[in-house]
Parts: C-alpha cells; structure tokens; sequence
C-alpha cells in the first residue's frame, strides 16, 4: 500500500498521467526509467532557470544611493611645520600618546 501511495506522489509530481500509475506500479523498471526522466528533465529546468535568475541579476546597474553617498577621502594629513614628516607631528601629539610615551619621546630630543 505505501509503494502505491509513494508511486502515486512521485507521478503527480512528474505530472505523469494518473491513468498511467497502476500501470507503472505493475511494471517497476518501467516506473524507475519514467521516474529517473522526470528527474532529469525537472533538474534541467531548475539549473536553467537558476542561470537565467544569475545573468539578470549580475546585468542590473549596482544600487547608488546619491543622497547619502560621499566621496572617498583623498586628503593625507601632512606636518604642520615645513620640514617635519607627518610622522613627527604624530608622535607630538598629547592625545594620542599617553603620559608616559609623551615623556619618552621629549627626553629622546633632548
């Protein structure tokens, strides 16, 4: 009982004709070759359509939104003195140093 009832889901599945199901369950290796092509054929149309839905989805125009978009920065930050490196005025920086690199670096010009 449970062969005919999977038999008859897989038929209507493959949109096999419902006359055609007693007739398949009488003959098994009919039934698997009919199975098996409707397989192939359902995994064809499946692997086109994902194919199709890829190419429209990689032809469409990225998503810009120009209200909110802003230029990349192309400013470097350089030394505020002539002949200091950017470097330098980094290292002199109070807050981006603690106490005890501040010291450091004064008693190293020194």
């Amino acid at each position: 009982m449970d062969h005919l009832l999977e038999l008859s889901q897989e038929a209507e599945s493959l949109s096999l004709e419902p006359p055609t199901w007693e007739d398949l369950a009488q003959d098994v290796p009919a039934w698997r070759i009919s199975v098996k092509t409707g397989e192939a054929i359902y995994e064809a149309n499946r692997i086109v359509a994902a194919k199709a839905k890829r190419v429209a989805r990689k032809s469409q125009e990225p998503w810009i939104n120009t209200k909110n978009a802003q230029a990349l920065p192309t400013h470097i930050p350089c030394a505020k003195r002539p002949g200091q490196t950017s470097s330098n005025s980094m290292q002199n920086n109070p807050t981006r140093w603690g106490p005890s690199q501040v010291w450091w670096h004064a008693q190293r010009r020194l």
